[in-house]
């Protein structure tokens, strides 16, 4: 028999915000893999990876070499993402006995490898919305399945969690995904505006994570209790200095964004990966995007959000 159940789900989509850390600690279990991940703080931005179902033919066996095709395109250019083989490769796998061929479209707001989470958004939302589609896993174990494709794939460890859950500054106490780790959150005002800036892409997270030795975990385990003692943009902030200051991030800061910070009235920064992160209250913003295009510095402008994933679809009655 087919797999009728599919059609009971229309026009499903998933969004996931995407996600910028500030400070963490990573935890790597090569024999437990759902209880590594990252402890930390980060933000979470309105901006959304979009996952649809574009397609879907039940009983197309004859014109694929397996019961199950799963194809996925992007909206634009990208490169290779190893998650994503990962976690078709699964589902393939997982429903084998199917007759089914599914089409997903993924739509991504930035360039993936930069900074902002994309691979774990990407990873989140194919794995929540192929478990929807084939009712063949719950939204959480779907999120256990994306945190293992990035945890072997070293390309994020506390994304799909501090993703699923939202922020706009989430704090990720225990290392895992959803159901395994912990995270607690703070609220912000909207008035609170993210400037990032793009670097060439010379950090990859593999680097990052391979050379976790250099990441203190006694000092992120006392930001993150500065950080609750004192739940605030400022104290978040003051956090992610201490932690760049530590790893030495601030020598990417070129010139420019040096002169910029010392002349405008930027409330706070970091680096991170191939991003530098402005934090400006709104009344300054004007001020302070005036300054980068006198500056010739390309940059983006986001708002934090409260949400994590969000599903939509219509319901049909079968």
């Amino acid at each position: 028999m087919p797999y009728c159940e599919v059609e009971s789900f229309k026009n499903l989509e998933v969004y996931i915000p995407i996600h910028i850390t500030g400070f963490f600690k990573p935890y790597i279990y090569q024999n437990n893999l759902l209880n590594s991940g990252s402890i930390g703080a980060g933000l979470v931005l309105e901006k959304f990876v979009r996952v649809k179902i574009q397609k879907i033919d039940i009983d197309t066996i004859n014109h694929y070499n397996s019961h199950i095709h799963i194809e996925y395109v992007f909206n634009k250019p990208t490169k290779k993402v190893e998650v994503v083989d990962y976690i078709v490769k699964y589902f393939e796998n997982l429903l084998a006995s199917k007759n089914l061929h599914i089409k997903i479209r993924i739509e991504l707001p930035v360039r993936i490898g930069l900074g902002y989470g994309v691979s774990s958004a990407i990873a989140l939302g194919l794995s929540i919305i192929l478990s929807i589609i084939t009712k063949s896993l719950t939204i959480i174990k779907a999120t256990h399945i994306a945190h293992i494709a990035e945890v072997k794939a070293l390309t994020g460890l506390g994304d799909v969690i501090a993703e699923f859950f939202g922020g706009p500054i989430e704090i990720r106490l225990r290392p895992g995904p959803p159901g395994v780790g912990f995270v607690d959150k703070i609220a912000l005002s909207k008035s609170i505006k993210v400037i990032t800036i793009e670097l060439s892409e010379e950090e990859t997270t593999k680097r990052l994570i391979l050379n976790a030795s250099k990441i203190d975990e006694t000092l992120v385990k006392t930001l993150i209790d500065e950080l609750i003692e004192n739940p605030s943009i400022e104290t978040y902030i003051q956090c992610c200095r201490k932690f760049n200051d530590t790893l030495k991030l601030f020598d990417k800061l070129p010139k420019k964004i040096q002169e910029l910070i010392n002349r405008t009235k930027v409330l706070g920064f970091h680096v991170k990966k191939n991003l530098i992160v402005l934090i400006v209250e709104y009344e300054y913003l004007n001020d302070v995007i005036d300054y980068l295009s006198k500056l010739g510095i390309e940059h983006k402008v986001f708002n934090t959000t409260f949400h994590g994933v969000i599903i939509r679809y219509d319901w049909v009655s079968l």
